[in-house]
């Protein structure tokens, strides 16, 4: 009989015990359950890339580049695959990194997404903080800080360089990275995906479509897109070669300053014939036949061109032809003729 009060006690001791234990062990499972079921639906929203699903998606987020990822979503919703989710990992305690500087977060998880894409399957931490002054155990407790993202490594253009625009999904990009991470607003993010890639310098040159494939993580390697000029650059050159040509009979009594004269691709050929172009105005009767230009790459083919001139016996006819080169214009930002050699075709 002595001995039961001592018994009660101890049970009751036992069971205060198991409580105390019991409500500091089932936190801890719960809020690591809502992280991996944050995680889980943020892996899920990159999967979807569909516009409602990019909303949420963002709302999820909080770096120090929101606007960087919002333009990331937007790229997303144009690729041409996306993620397929394999699994998602439990939390394990990360240091809190990528969270907002002045922001109210605390203790951070990281939390491995595997996924295939394009094949293959990947895996990648996403890291996820837990806002102070909330327990964990809700899902909207936790905001993705280290999110799930890549780049691809277009190179940087110098300063004096004439470098073309990328464009990814059809958008232009503005940011133009070399490395993934920092708060960079220099470096546009992109979620892992297959995406459509061109380069352009409009309206005079593009690439051909290519596609990247970009993994979250370390920056992945552009593809080979040679630019070529466009229809839009062929007619202006066709254009510029043909008005050079029709310079030649520029009369306007100026041709110590006339540049457009100096220029003249058929000067040298009638000189060589025996056309006094520097003491007769009216030695330039005109084209009689116009060339057929042709343009490939940065090269310019001249053919099949015939002019009338006159010279000291009188009228006559030369056929001519050549090549030249063009660039563009660093001033003006538009193709121009830098050189033409023609020949005299007899």
């Amino acid at each position: 009989m002595t001995r039961r009060p001592l018994l009660v006690v101890a049970t009751v001791a036992v069971a205060v015990a198991v409580g105390i234990t019991a409500w500091v062990v089932l936190p801890k499972r719960a809020a690591a359950s809502a992280a991996q079921d944050v995680a889980r639906r943020y892996a899920e929203l990159v999967a979807s890339g569909a516009g409602d699903d990019l909303r949420e998606l963002w709302a999820m987020e909080a770096t120090e580049s929101p606007g960087a990822l919002r333009t990331a979503g937007a790229l997303l919703a144009g690729a041409e695959e996306r993620i397929e989710v394999v699994s998602v990992g439990t939390p394990q305690q990360a240091p809190r990194s990528g969270a907002p500087s002045q922001s109210d977060f605390t203790e951070a998880v990281a939390v491995e997404v595997r996924y295939r894409l394009a094949g293959q399957e990947h895996r990648w931490p996403i890291v996820l903080a837990r806002r102070e002054g909330t327990r964990g155990t809700d899902l909207g407790d936790w905001r993705v800080v280290g999110p799930l993202v890549g780049a691809v490594a277009w190179e940087q253009p110098g300063f004096a360089d004439v470098a073309s625009d990328v464009y990814v999904s059809t958008v232009r990009q503005v940011r133009r990275p070399l490395v993934v991470g920092g708060g960079d607003e220099d470096v546009q993010p992109l979620y892992p995906a297959a995406y459509r890639v061109q380069r352009r310098l409009d309206p005079y040159y593009a690439s051909e479509e290519g596609s990247v494939v970009v993994t979250a993580g370390k920056a992945v390697a552009p593809p080979e897109l040679a630019v070529n000029p466009t229809d839009r650059t062929r007619d202006r050159i066709r254009r510029l070669v043909l008005a050079r040509i029709r310079a030649c009979g520029n009369r306007d009594g100026a041709r110590d300053s006339d540049d457009a004269f100096y220029r003249c691709p058929l000067r040298d050929l009638a000189e060589a014939r025996g056309v006094d172009v520097w003491g007769d105005d009216d030695w330039w009767l005109g084209l009689v036949r116009k060339p057929v230009v042709e343009v490939d790459g940065q090269r310019i083919t001249v053919s099949g061109g015939r002019a009338r001139l006159r010279g000291p016996q009188g009228v006559l006819e030369i056929r001519f032809g050549g090549t030249g080169r063009y660039l563009l214009d660093n001033q003006a930002w538009r193709p121009a003729i830098w050189e033409l050699d023609l020949e005299d075709g007899g």
